[in-house]
């Protein structure tokens, strides 16, 4: 009869245990990956780690050294917040690309104050921004590019802006048009910036309504942005991939339904009926009652019983402010979970 393992060599075993990467052949022990949990990624789950790291051994960055980071972000999944890691880069990792297929020598960064170009209220007027640069000679020609603070900076929930772009708003700019540059001239594999603030439109949802803007202003800008788009009963949608311009379609009055940037387009003088969205006007309301992102979620799903599908159910909420309203206080006291 074999003798039964201690508790102590059971603990050994599951420490050893392998966890197999769902990419490729890669595999690591359930300790190796605790260590990089501890050091890199606090509460990543395997799979998130493993993922997180065929992407880091892909563009050969180091996360260890710093070179690329797992930087976690809440996701909608079927009515419910989660957390998901992305890999981002910040200038280390984005430069040790660039060196690799060719840099010789970092951009010229630097800032100014100028007049930029704006959308507001269907209208394009020019404001004064803070702009950072970046430039590179490449085969006798500078090539450069420009981000403004006002598109790029990183806003917590409360639309505050966050520390380092609120106290180093000249280096962030700069780390920001340097980041485009790189990606412009060498491509970047991929990977996202970590700097650029542009990371949370694409998964969260975006409570604003859908403007109206002038049909031709609204195509030349998408056009210099390189953007696609169809336009069906003067609803402009884009199509593709919208990464690095949430910030700037929120700018111009986009909205963002059905993981689509909509606005409305006119001719000049003719008027579009705003799309009616009962989903982004429950969550309007839910967060003027200070519930936070993942309380929405959880208040949506459990108190409400409604699914972001259910248009008619929360309709019918929306027509009964004063029962929501006793609804959001005995949640928010801990009496409804």
């Amino acid at each position: 009869m074999s003798k039964q393992p201690t508790n102590k060599a059971l603990q050994v075993q599951t420490t050893q245990a392998i966890i197999q990467s769902a990419f490729s052949s890669k595999a690591m022990t359930k300790s190796q990956m605790n260590i990089l949990r501890t050091q890199i990624a606090p509460d990543i789950t395997d799979n998130d780690l493993m993922y997180c790291l065929e992407i880091a051994d892909n563009t050969k960055l180091n996360p260890i050294l710093q070179e690329i980071y797992f930087v976690p972000r809440m996701s909608q999944v079927n009515g419910r917040w989660i957390t998901k890691h992305q890999p981002m880069v910040g200038r280390r990792g984005a430069r040790t690309i660039a060196r690799r297929k060719g840099m010789k020598v970092p951009p010229n960064t630097g800032h100014t104050l100028k007049k930029y170009p704006k959308l507001i209220n269907g209208q394009w007027v020019e404001e004064k921004d803070l702009i950072g640069w970046a430039e590179l000679v490449i085969d006798g020609k500078v090539v450069r590019k420009e981000a403004a603070f006002s598109v790029y900076k990183q806003t917590k929930k409360d639309d505050t802006i966050t520390k380092f772009w609120q106290t180093m708003p000249t280096v962030m700019v700069e780390k920001v048009a340097e980041f485009q540059l790189l990606d412009a001239v060498y491509g970047l594999d991929g990977v996202m910036s970590i700097d650029a603030g542009v990371l949370q439109e694409e998964d969260e949802p975006i409570v604003t309504e859908v403007n109206n803007a002038n049909k031709e202003d609204i195509i030349q800008a998408l056009e210099s942005l390189g953007l696609s788009y169809e336009i069906n009963d003067n609803l402009l949608v884009v199509k593709g991939n919208t990464f690095q311009h949430s910030k700037m379609l929120k700018s111009m009055g986009f909205g963002f339904f059905n993981n689509q940037w909509q606005i409305g387009v006119t001719n000049g003088s003719e008027k579009v009926e705003v799309v009616e969205n009962p989903v982004n006007d429950l969550m309007n309301y839910l967060k003027q009652n200070d519930l936070t992102k993942q309380e929405i979620g959880q208040f949506v799903k459990e108190v409400l019983k409604l699914t972001s599908a259910d248009v008619e159910g929360i309709k019918a909420v929306l027509t009964n402010k004063d029962d929501l309203d006793v609804k959001i206080q005995e949640f928010l006291a801990g009496g409804v979970r």
